[in-house]
C-alpha cells in the first residue's frame, strides 16, 4: 500500500521553535510519518480505505501533542 500525505504547519513562536528542537522541519516530518505508520499499523485495510477522516483526526491530535511544546501547530 502506498500512502500519500500532505502536511501543513504554522510556527507560532519562531524563537521557541528554533531553540526547542534542532531542526523543527525534519522533526515535524519524522513525527508525522511515525504517527501515520502507527495509526495505519493498528487498522484493518478495509477501515483504512473508508476511514480517512478518522485517520486525519487521530493524526492531527498526535502531531499537535508532539509539536505544541515547540510552538508549532
Amino acid at each position: 500500500m502506498d500512502v500519500v500525505a500532505v502536511l501543513f504547519w504554522v510556527v507560532w513562536d519562531a524563537e521557541k521553535a528554533a531553540l526547542e528542537v534542532k531542526d523543527y522541519q525534519a522533526a515535524i516530518s519524522w513525527s508525522a510519518q511515525t504517527a501515520l505508520r502507527d495509526i495505519i499499523g493498528r487498522m484493518m485495510l478495509a477501515d483504512i480505505l473508508v476511514g480517512c477522516s478518522a485517520i486525519d483526526e487521530e493524526l492531527q491530535h498526535i502531531i499537535d501533542e508532539r509539536t505544541t511544546p515547540w510552538e508549532i501547530g
